[in-house]
C-alpha cells in the first residue's frame, strides 16, 4: 500500500496522525470558542486547555488532520491564519 504524503500546517504528514476523538474535541472546542467569543479564535494554547490536551505539538497535529478533512485550510502567506471553510470565514491562530 502506497501513502500519498501531504504537505500541511508545516507538518508532513501521511493522512491521520491523532485520534478521531482528539480530533472531534478540537474541532468542537473550536467551533464553541468562535460562538461565545464574538467570533475571536481561539490561539493554540486555547485550544490545548480547552480540548484537554498536553501539548502543543498535538494540536498542531490535530489541526493539520482537520485541515486533511477538508474542515478547515490554511490561509495563504500566513500560517497562523485558518480558514473554517464550513463557516466560510478565516481564523486567527497564535
Amino acid at each position: 500500500m502506497k501513502l500519498q504524503v501531504t504537505q500541511k500546517l508545516g507538518h508532513k504528514v501521511a493522512g491521520h496522525t491523532t485520534r478521531p476523538e482528539t480530533r472531534e474535541a478540537v474541532w468542537a472546542f473550536m467551533k464553541s470558542y468562535m460562538q461565545t467569543s464574538q467570533g475571536r479564535p481561539p490561539t493554540t494554547r486555547e485550544i490545548r486547555a480547552g480540548a484537554g490536551l498536553r501539548s502543543l505539538s498535538t494540536v498542531h497535529l490535530a489541526l493539520a488532520d482537520l485541515e486533511y478533512d477538508g474542515l478547515i485550510r490554511a490561509a495563504p502567506n500566513n500560517p497562523r491564519f485558518v480558514f473554517d471553510t464550513a463557516a466560510g470565514r478565516y481564523l486567527v491562530l497564535c
